[in-house]
This record gives structure tokens, sequence and C-alpha cells, in this order.
């Protein structure tokens, strides 16, 4: 054989006897040539998966995948691309890039690089397509101007790329720190005119949570109302005790705006008195007014018929009242 004429060469050349004895000498061989077992390093083996990347990382259904190979985007004419989802290949895809609606989570993804002007290829590392955590794409409290009175409610919109359902959990803190609630509405009740509430969300997948988003809101005044009905006429002296009532406790005005002449109203106490006479007959519209401090509150409307008979002292003989 080659090789073992050759270690006999080598091994004659090492040592020879003379008649003066052995003597010692060396042996040069010519530098190994392409073919004697060297490798070119100007084409990578077919086994240089390393070179071959995928990005972004982590692999997921909202961004578009890009073959890299050391580094860069190959972009040779005649160079090309195979793509393959779960070990089949991807009809149509021969480029450096792979569009997003090709990728659904839970898919194993891997590219292949045929270089042109060479048989050998390059495969990536396989890389699953991860899930992509759900986003809060707005967030805003129900009513945008709250009084203590009313219930406020959390309008969530959000939208997660894989399609996987969404669930919520709510935190309502007030001003001073401490959770007031955790649910999707919440009572202003218990909180107070210029307090203000936060809710915090966070959404999830069942796979995970994705950012917590917040939205603030102001309980601001709540305007006095009216409880009471207007009464019916009595003798010859017309009376209504107004009463009215306001979530802030704040105090109260009462206010005749419309009325007819002679009739008044308390403005503490909302007691309106009217004395009649007969020349007082006819139809009256009556508005009454409560406000609070900050000249917020509520109105009252009605039509106060009045009608007598031919007998001076007869009562009252139309004594409907109409609210509007």
């Amino acid at each position: 054989m080659v090789l073992g004429g050759l270690a006999a060469l080598a091994l004659s050349g090492v040592f020879f006897f003379s008649q003066s004895g052995p003597k010692e000498t060396s042996l040069r061989l010519p530098p190994p040539k392409q073919g004697w077992g060297y490798v070119s390093q100007s084409r990578p083996a077919p086994s240089g998966s390393k070179n071959l990347t995928l990005s972004p990382l982590p692999l997921t259904v909202e961004n578009d995948l890009s073959a890299l190979y050391e580094g860069a985007e190959p972009a040779n004419p005649g160079d090309r691309f195979e793509w393959e989802r779960n070990g089949a290949i991807i009809p149509g895809e021969e480029s450096a890039k792979l569009k997003k609606n090709q990728l659904r989570k839970g898919d194993s993804i891997r590219a292949r690089f045929i270089p042109a002007g060479g048989p050998e290829s390059v495969v990536s590392v396989p890389e699953v397509v991860e899930n992509t955590l759900p986003r809060i794409t707005s967030i805003k409290i129900e009513p945008s101007l709250p009084t203590k009175k009313d219930t406020l409610m959390a309008k969530v919109e959000a939208f997660d790329a894989d399609g996987d359902p969404i669930s919520y959990t709510w935190r309502w803190i007030k001003g001073d720190g401490s959770v007031a609630g955790n649910e999707a509405s919440f009572s202003a009740s218990t909180l107070s005119k210029n307090d203000q509430v936060t809710v915090e969300v966070v959404p999830s997948d069942g796979q995970g949570q994705g950012s917590l988003m917040r939205a603030s809101v102001k309980i601001v005044n709540a305007q006095p109302r009216i409880t009471s009905a207007p009464t019916p006429f009595s003798g010859k002296e017309y009376s209504y005790q107004v009463t009215a009532e306001d979530p802030d406790k704040d105090s109260i005005t009462f206010t005749l705006t419309k009325s007819p002449p002679g009739m008044t109203i308390d403005q503490k106490t909302g007691l309106i008195k009217w004395v009649f006479t007969e020349k007082d007959a006819g139809n009256h519209p009556i508005e009454i007014r409560v406000s609070d401090p900050e000249g917020e509150g509520d109105i009252q409307s009605f039509m106060l018929p009045l009608s007598f008979t031919t007998t001076p002292a007869a009562s009252l003989t139309s004594a409907s009242i109409a609210e509007k």
C-alpha cells in the first residue's frame, strides 16, 4: 500500500547502518496539496447550520421572518431558499423572507439556504413559533365625568395575535392607594367629590399575562335632585314643600324661576306659599330650581290651573296639576 510504503520509506530514512554504526537523518516530505485531506474554507460545509440564523427571535406571528447568512441576507443572483414548516416545505417561498401570515403558534420553522453556483446548502436550527401575549389597545372609564352616585365601568379593547381568548384581572385603586374593587365595574358611592380613582387592567391568554395598563378619572360634583311631587290646592292658599337631596351633602338653594305674582319659596327650606284670589284664575306655569354651591342643580316644571265657581267662597273646581 502507498501508506505502508511511505512509512517504510520514513523508517529507512531515519536509520541506516554502515560499517561505522547507525546514523540519524531526516526525510523532507512535500507540503500537502488539495485532495490530501486539506479542507477548503471558501464555502461552508453542509453541516454549517451555525451560519444560518432566523430573525427576529423569539419567533411570533407578529413579525415577518428573515433568514440571515453570517448575519446578513444573501443578495447574490441565483441564491435560493427553502422554508420548512413542521417538516414540510412551504410552497412558493424561495426568498430570504417568510411572511408572518405563514406562521402559527407552535409551528416549527427552519430555512435552507442554497447558494448559487454550488451544491452545498446550509440549514438553520429549527425554531418554534412562541405564544404572543395579548395587549390592551385602549382603556377608558365610563362615565368620563362620574359622580359618587355613578357605577364606574372599565371599557377595555385588547388584541391577541394568536387568536386566543382574553381574560382580565382588575384592580380599582383610590387616591390614598387603597384597593377598592377587583371587578370590571365599581360603585363610586364610597368616594367623595374631587377624589381620583384608577383602574389597573392586566390581560391574559391563559399562557401568560400581557402588560398592565391604567386609566384614571376624577369624581366630579353631583347635582342636587328634586325628590318631591307638586301637591294639589287646599283652601285659599297653595302650599308645596319641595324636597331635594345632594349626593355630596352640599347645601341646597331653592329658587322659583317661573311663578304667578305673589308666589314665594323659602330658599333654604324649599317651602312654596301662594295666597291667591279670583283674579288669579288661569293656568300658571311653575318652574322650581335647586342648586348647590357650584351652581348646578335640578329643575322641576309643572302647570298649575286655577278656576272658580260663581260663589266667591267656592274652592277650586279644576285642581289637576300637569308636570312637564
